[in-house]
């Protein structure tokens, strides 16, 4: 396995911590949706806090990036 390859899993290890303290953090906001309405549970965390909802769809959008690169790096 190439270095890069690491730094990307170690990246979105990482990033995925972020969104776990975040999730648990707000956990009344998103317990009251389920996994398909899980934008809805985004606006109002938005409306509560919205540094935690910007850095929440930082990571899962920088996690797709990461994976693209490194796709076409590699192939």
């Amino acid at each position: 396995m190439k270095s890069v390859d690491l730094i990307v899993i170690a990246l979105c290890f990482v990033q995925m911590l972020f969104a776990v303290f975040i999730t648990r953090k707000n956990k009344d906001i998103f317990d009251k949706f389920p996994a398909h309405q899980y934008f809805e549970a985004f606006l109002l965390l938005k409306k509560k806090s919205p540094i935690e909802a910007y850095i929440l769809c930082f990571v899962y959008g920088l996690i797709l990036v990461e994976f693209f690169v490194v796709f076409i790096f590699f192939s």
